[in-house]
């Protein structure tokens, strides 16, 4: 029953997350990763999908949705050089270590730079101003300070 109402719960997630665009869209994707935790598996299958990842893999899809946007956007992305040494360096890694084999650790390596450093670009995307960037920091206050009192209650 636990794991029903999380799948409803993701599910309305990820419609807000399609039908929304810009500061609303970041602010359901943060509130979906800020109140859920990373070890709410929603679906087994050859990896965990939990709540986060499946959030940040929806973000991913809608950037490719519009291949257009995403390009014209990502030739003004500020930090597009150290996104591209950062991933160059975790291939490298998962390449040349030979504790288990390429294909896992390559696997690995690439799921971890989409879930660390891949959300920053991705969150790029999805601004078209600095009012924007101003309204989302307030409403993540926000959302902290109800965490936060959830917190000192508990």
């Amino acid at each position: 029953m636990g794991r029903i109402s999380f799948i409803i719960l993701a599910i309305i997630f990820l419609f807000f997350l399609v039908k929304n665009s810009g500061y609303t869209r970041l602010l359901w994707f943060f509130t979906g990763t800020i109140f859920f935790q990373d070890r709410i598996v929603l679906f087994e299958s050859t990896t965990l999908i939990t709540f986060p990842r499946l959030l940040i893999y929806t973000l991913i899809l809608i950037a490719l949705v519009n291949p257009g946007r995403t390009l014209t956007k990502l030739r003004h992305f500020p930090l597009i050089k150290p996104l591209f040494l950062v991933l160059f360096g975790t291939i490298c890694i998962a390449l040349f270590d030979f504790r288990h084999n390429s294909f896992l650790n390559l696997y690995r390596s690439l799921d971890d730079f989409i879930q660390s450093f891949l959300i920053i670009l991705l969150c790029y995307l999805n601004f078209t101003s600095t009012i924007q960037w101003e309204k989302l920091v307030r409403s993540l206050l926000l959302l902290s300070l109800i965490l936060g009192i959830y917190g000192i209650i508990v």
